[in-house]
């Protein structure tokens, strides 16, 4: 009978880590091409397996016109420089949605051993792969999804350590302290995110939670070798900018109803572990301990979603919604955990279908949105550009919008007008606005400035070029590509 029971488990463990992995990649197995900093990603693992992989001193910045240093957070791209190169657009299409595939088997292996139910364990892995915003994150090539998967590692571990399996807390202790050395390693909003729930689960009464963060701190400094120092300092420098941007726009930002509407449908599973707060589990149940500290965890990401959104003093701490996907873990552990206990079954069943029906809705919404960005899915005519690009003997090519510069410094190798450096923000930012990426900045004063020798345009950006001393070179019927005069030889 354990035997059937390892199968039964094995079986859906696999199951629905299929299912998610489907729901994830078939965005990219679409489009094939997809993602606006995905091809950053690439060119970093390039540079790492290169340079026999140790970080370049200039890491990136041959790729980009605008200077400064970048200490972007490096395990993602260490990771990818393992494969050969000619398997990199292949992993840009599928890994983040790897990395989902092995969050719900953790899911579902956790929820399955604290229950020792099948019922329960589906319910938390069925509402973490339909959670929206965990769909959205892993349509392309990024960190968050990894850095979201350690994130659970280094928390779950440090939760059961100090209820469940006491037993073991040295192996657990060891095992979270790792995952948020990786966690610092792999994304830097992982780590911010990371660091306001340990300390939110200090005040909670677990003081080993800042243990945990001194440990993976120093951990992740030796490994690194001081990397990490530099990180942090570069994402100070971040939050200091855009602490000043939010404040200098003021009263053009806008709180309205679309937004928090928005921000409850990208994780609707938030809802119950709001609603421990009244159905507690019965007294001398095992886990009582443990899913209240699991609410604690979803709750505070959601109250830091909110507050990031809607209050315009903090919102420099990130965009509010990504928030949600550090929600998906634990909000669907207390769904598994309270289908045990719950006595209204037409209650609880009832909702979970409702907010399954919600979740499928915006991830289908998701899908199609995103379906039509024209800078986020790479078209044949983008490729047909950027191919015109790459064939040309000029260099320094501005794009218009400058969401597409990573494309085309990757596909066509050339420089761009862009920066990954935030201490370059400023400059990017008196060029392009923040919201589309447009020029704000004269195209000629820009391309003297700048010695631009290709622009590549959208078509209903084009006004603005053509008002300029340039030549048409290649275009079709989304995009064109100009020589401006001091790239053909004519007069500056």
């Amino acid at each position: 009978m354990a035997y059937l029971g390892l199968v039964e488990d094995g079986l859906a463990i696999i199951s629905f880590c299929l299912v998610c992995f489907a729901t994830r990649s078939l965005f990219a197995w679409r489009f094939r091409l997809v993602g606006i900093d995905s091809w950053v990603h690439l060119l970093a693992a390039e540079e790492i397996r290169l340079n026999g992989f140790r970080i370049p001193k200039e890491h990136l910045a041959s790729h980009f016109i605008l200077r400064g240093t970048i200490a972007y957070p490096p395990l993602l791209h260490y990771l990818i420089a393992i494969f050969p190169t000619r398997a990199f657009l292949f992993l840009s299409r599928y890994l983040s949605a790897f990395f989902d595939a092995v969050h719900v088997a953790l899911l579902f292996a956790l929820v399955k051993l604290l229950t020792g139910e099948f019922l329960p364990a589906s319910l938390a892995a069925t509402a973490f792969v339909f959670t929206p915003r965990s769909f959205e994150e892993s349509l392309s090539l990024t960190p968050r999804p990894l850095g979201s998967l350690l994130l659970t590692l280094t928390l779950a571990s440090l939760l059961l350590s100090q209820t469940t399996f006491q037993g073991h807390v040295q192996l657990l202790f060891l095992i979270s302290a790792f995952a948020c050395a990786l966690v610092l390693l792999c994304h830097k909003m992982a780590t911010q995110a990371l660091a306001f729930l340990a300390l939110s689960l200090t005040l909670a009464g677990l003081w080993v939670s800042v243990l945990v963060l001194i440990t993976g701190f120093a951990l992740a400094t030796a490994i690194s070798r001081g990397y990490t120092l530099k990180m942090i300092r570069e994402h100070l420098a971040i939050l200091r900018f855009w602490s000043r941007y939010v404040a200098q726009l003021g009263s053009q930002i806008r709180i309205t109803v679309g937004k928090i509407r928005f921000l409850g449908a990208s994780n609707p599973w938030s809802v119950y572990p709001l609603l421990v707060l009244f159905f507690l589990p019965p007294v001398g149940v095992s886990y009582v301990r443990l899913i209240s500290y699991f609410a604690i965890w979803s709750i505070v990401a959601l109250l830091l979603a909110i507050v990031t959104s809607l209050w315009k003093r903090v919102m420099f701490l990130g965009q509010g919604v990504r928030y949600l996907d550090y929600a998906a873990f634990p909000s669907a552990v207390v769904v598994g955990i309270m289908s045990t206990y719950v006595s209204q079954d037409l209650l609880f069943y009832g909702l979970f279908v409702g907010l399954l029906a919600i979740s499928i809705v915006k991830m289908r919404r998701s899908f199609r949105t995103t379906s039509r960005l024209k800078d986020y899915v790479l078209s044949s005519d983008l490729l047909d550009c950027i191919e015109a690009i790459r064939e040309s003997p000029r260099d320094n090519v501005l794009c218009i919008p400058a969401t597409l510069t990573a494309a085309v410094a990757y596909f066509a190798r050339k420089r761009v007008l862009n920066t990954s450096s935030p201490y370059a923000y400023g400059e990017l930012f008196s060029i392009f606005t923040v919201a589309g990426y447009v020029p704000i900045m004269p195209i000629e004063q820009i391309v003297r400035k700048y010695e631009i020798g290709l622009i590549l345009v959208e078509r209903t950006l084009e006004a603005s070029v053509n008002a300029c001393n340039v030549e048409a070179m290649h275009a079709n019927s989304t995009y064109s590509v100009y020589e401006t005069r001091t790239a053909i030889g004519w007069p500056s």
